[in-house]
């Protein structure tokens, strides 16, 4: 199958009728409602009402209307996005594939997302004002956003994409969410992670003071910290990314943990590694350095 752009859909170049069916794939809709295009005179043309705004429509030269004429009469009928979207869906529009990228959507006010998809991808929005994200979605995507206010999340939501947010005020995640990109985060303060989150991506931050990771966490990227100074890692953490350090003074490393980044570190002073550890990056030192902690720790892959 191919998914087509969002939103797909037919026109008539010389009536104007624009037919719907299946919102991201033309071969289903024409399918679906028997449509012709062919070579002749104003048959049914491929268009598409993109989120960025604004119409795109094909039509061959011996059609009755131009693209131009036929792009005018759609935004004349429906001028935005959104106003075609949801009619769209009020006249029976389905979507083949199970989620959507509306990544050239400013705001919105407005839309009425379905229910049943399970990701959608909205990193053109700078604000969660009017933003209603359907209770059964896993995944969304909303890199553009600055600021957490408004910002509702579904409970049943797994995996998040805030990378944008410069502040964690206001932000509230869901007791069952797996995973959250947070790496334009600058300061912990408003963060609070939940108890049942696996993984976490920090890369912005420059100190982990006052960093609190929930006890079941499973992995941590923080590329971004300079230094280990208040940086504490729980005792069932099995992965940290820390390739932002140049110094390990300070670094304590969980017994049970499995794997560690730190490929920033040029010296292995102050570098203290578990017993048990299977795999250990430190493509900043010398070779003849990492050979070393190879025969100290026989079982890790030493990078």
């Amino acid at each position: 199958m191919r998914v087509c752009k969002i939103a797909s859909g037919f026109i008539n170049p010389k009536t104007f009728q624009v037919k719907i069916a299946v919102l991201d794939s033309h071969s289903e809709t024409m399918v679906k409602l028997g449509l012709q295009d062919g070579d002749k005179p104003n048959g049914w043309r491929e268009m598409h009402y993109l989120p960025r705004g604004g119409a795109k429509c094909r039509v061959l030269p011996l059609d009755a209307h131009t693209a131009e004429e036929c792009e005018e009469a759609v935004r004349a009928k429906w001028p935005s996005f959104i106003e075609f979207w949801n009619w769209a869906w009020e006249n029976g529009a389905s979507l083949e594939g199970n989620g959507l990228n509306l990544n050239g959507l400013t705001s919105t006010v407005g839309l009425k997302l379905p229910e049943g998809i399970r990701w959608v991808s909205l990193n053109g929005l700078t604000g969660a004002v009017g933003l209603k994200l359907p209770e059964g979605i896993e995944r969304v995507y909303l890199g553009g956003l600055t600021s957490a206010v408004g910002l509702k999340l579904p409970e049943g939501i797994e995996w998040v994409y805030l990378g944008g947010l410069t502040s964690a005020v206001g932000l509230k995640l869901p007791g069952g969410i797996k995973w959250v990109s947070l790496d334009g985060l600058t300061s912990v303060a408003g963060l609070k992670l939940p108890e049942g989150i696996e993984s976490v991506f920090l890369e912005g931050l420059t100190s982990a003071v006052g960093l609190k990771l929930p006890e079941g966490i499973e992995s941590v990227f923080l590329d971004g910290l300079t230094s280990a100074v208040g940086l504490k890692l729980p005792e069932g953490i099995e992965s940290v990314f820390l390739d932002g350090l140049t110094s390990a003074v300070g670094l304590k490393l969980p017994e049970g943990i499995k794997s560690v980044s730190l490929d920033g570190l040029t010296s292995a002073v102050g570098l203290k590694l578990p017993e048990g550890i299977k795999s250990v990056s430190l493509n900043g030192l010398a070779q003849a350095k990492k050979n070393v902690i190879r025969k100290e720790h026989p079982g890790a892959c030493v990078y």
